[in-house]
């Protein structure tokens, strides 16, 4: 059963990311009208906000504020800036920012159309961001920004020696700033779930744009194995 659906996601790379999208959009209204579904994402929320530590206090905290407005933003510039060096291409440099904020915007659209909101400082027991109020909890948009980023990592850098490092990287990162969403309790964890299928839909959807434009990089990993039993079939022929 999954087979199939898989196959469709990569296969049809316009069908894909939209049936996600529109999933996530359904997945959001139920859960904002849904009681009982809210009252179990809550549940969780308050839970760890009644065990809260000074030192996970710390780096969620250090998270919010580190990957929220204009910080975001020169972090994200940073990490492109180091990719050109490293890779010594203007281009993978562009991509970490275009997929990376293409998913970031996504995720600020969806939280406009779905208008969920944020769990309630009142009702925790160790408000961290008591600030944080209003109808703009569903995607988590600190989670959006973490994982586009490090999908566009792991995908410029997936035919390099740093692609197990960029990858497992990529994945903690995405998972340590979701997480700590749900510390702080400015989100419930679908907030964060929703964020991660959202992205993973924009990145899949601008990673094969992009390789219709023979993005070297994009190109092989599109092609997977057969890029190599071509290039090995060149090889024979020569010989």
């Amino acid at each position: 059963m999954l087979a199939p659906v898989g196959l469709l996601v990569m296969r049809h790379w316009i069908i894909g990311p939209l049936l996600m999208t529109v999933s996530v959009f359904i997945a959001g209204m139920v859960l904002k009208t849904d009681i009982f579904l809210a009252s179990s994402d809550l549940r969780v929320v308050m839970g760890l906000s009644e065990h809260h530590s000074s030192a996970v206090d710390t780096v969620a905290l250090g998270i919010h504020y580190g990957l929220g407005g204009l910080s975001a933003w020169f972090f994200l510039g940073v990490v492109a800036v180091a990719v050109t060096v490293i890779k010594r291409s203007v281009v993978d440099g562009l991509f970490i920012l275009v997929l990376t904020s293409g998913g970031w915007a996504l995720t600020t659209v969806m939280k406009v159309m779905v208008g969920r909101e944020r769990p309630s400082p009142v009702l925790l027991a160790d408000p961290l961001v008591p600030g944080m109020t209003g109808f703009t909890s569903f995607p988590s948009g600190h989670t959006a920004f973490a994982v586009s980023l490090g999908v566009a990592v792991a995908v410029v850098m997936a035919n390099t020696r740093w692609r197990v490092l960029a990858m497992s990287g990529a994945a903690l990162f995405g998972v340590l700033v979701g997480a700590s969403r749900v510390y702080l309790g400015v989100h419930y964890p679908s907030d964060v779930i929703a964020s991660f299928a959202l992205s993973l839909a924009a990145a899949l959807f601008l990673t094969k744009l992009m390789s219709r434009h023979r993005h070297p990089s994009l190109e092989n990993i599109s092609e997977g194995p057969r890029y190599h039993i071509r290039r090995n079939s060149r090889i024979e022929q020569r010989r």
